[in-house]
């Protein structure tokens, strides 16, 4: 399998460039059956993206879970204000387009954090201009980073569970998740 996620980008865009050449160049009795085939293979994304969230045997993954349970994903905090969202943006200081590898959201100061998944504290960082922040690993290829943290109530190393408090707000709070490949959007959890 392509491991890397730009790899795989690339690939998808050679397949859409030769698609582009061959309906312009008329071909389109030989695009059909390949579409065809390419849309109706099952490439198991579901299992994938629950063997990252839920550790749990493969066998057990698909059963149904409580609401009241420890493996579910929780929010990191109540909903606030979403004032920059996950993904590309316009940045009037810079004036470029950036990319936003998570979501900032305005909060009530002294608002409770806490661990989307059970993990380890991978990282603390020391105060700074954005507050401290959080990384927590789940499992190997899943990490969480909080940042905008105005007290943290946990010490490196730790072992949480979900739900566990992390720490206090300030005002402006930041979550990111990520994975082996890179970030992954974070607003599931607040709809």
């Amino acid at each position: 399998m392509l491991g890397s996620f730009r790899m795989r980008l690339f690939l998808v865009l050679v397949l859409v460039a030769l698609l582009i050449t061959a309906v312009n160049s008329g071909h389109h009795g030989q695009i059909e059956p390949v579409l065809r085939y390419v849309m109706d293979k099952d490439y198991g994304v579901d299992e994938r993206l629950f063997a990252f969230l839920d550790h749990r045997n493969p066998e057990e993954r698909f059963e149904p879970v409580p609401a009241s349970s420890s493996s579910v994903v929780k929010r990191p905090c109540e909903m606030g204000e979403i004032e920059r969202h996950y993904g590309w943006y316009w940045n009037p200081e810079s004036q470029k387009q950036e990319f936003n590898p998570g979501m900032w959201l305005k909060l009530e100061e002294n608002s409770p954090i806490i661990a989307v998944l059970g993990g380890k504290v991978e990282k603390i960082s020391s105060p700074g201009e954005q507050g401290r922040e959080i990384r927590l690993r789940h499992g190997e290829n899943l990490f969480s980073v909080y940042r905008g943290m105005q007290e943290v109530l946990v010490e490196e190393g730790a072992a949480v569970s979900t739900g566990d408090v992390l720490g206090k707000s300030r005002s402006e709070f930041y979550f990111e998740l990520r994975n082996k490949d890179g970030p992954l959007n974070p607003e599931m959890l607040f709809k």
